[in-house]
């Protein structure tokens, strides 16, 4: 993406990419009753939320320079099916990005609106569809010239 200035980030992104990042949140991508029915993921979920507030502006940092060094991944931006759940989130006037980190095994979605890049959220690569479009490719490295 290069330059993430006027980029702004969403509190819940915050929270997401903290918890998919951070070994300790493991257990809330695993959990199979989730904040409402399970004591652990509720304290984490609560821990995750008072990381983000004292960390603040550090996380920020860390946030950007991962989105900075993210692949715009455009192949479904007109694939209707897909597209449909965002626009019936998000609005149909908005515009999106989605970004992957391979790296990190991170995407990110950015919803533009009025010429604003909000980054609302982050999933993990390989279980969304995009994500798993990128992380399925062949990559192939050049070859090296013998000198």
């Amino acid at each position: 993406m290069g330059n993430t200035q006027g980029v702004y980030l969403t509190t819940h992104l915050k929270e997401r990419f903290l918890q998919r990042t951070n070994k300790k949140y493991r257990h809330i991508q695993n959990c199979r009753f989730g904040e409402s029915r399970c004591e652990d993921c509720k304290s984490l979920y609560a821990d995750s939320r008072i990381e983000v507030r004292n960390q603040g502006r550090e996380l920020e940092d860390e946030i950007k320079n991962v989105i900075a060094e993210s692949q715009e991944e455009r192949s479904y931006l007109n694939n209707h099916g897909f597209m449909n759940w965002y626009y019936d989130k998000y609005g149909f006037d908005k515009r999106f990005r989605f970004l992957v980190h391979q790296d990190k095994n991170l995407l990110f979605v950015v919803v533009i609106d009025r010429g604003r890049e909000v980054v609302v959220t982050c999933v993990k690569a390989k279980t969304h569809l995009v994500g798993k479009a990128v992380a399925s490719r062949n990559k192939f490295r050049k070859k090296k010239s013998v000198t």
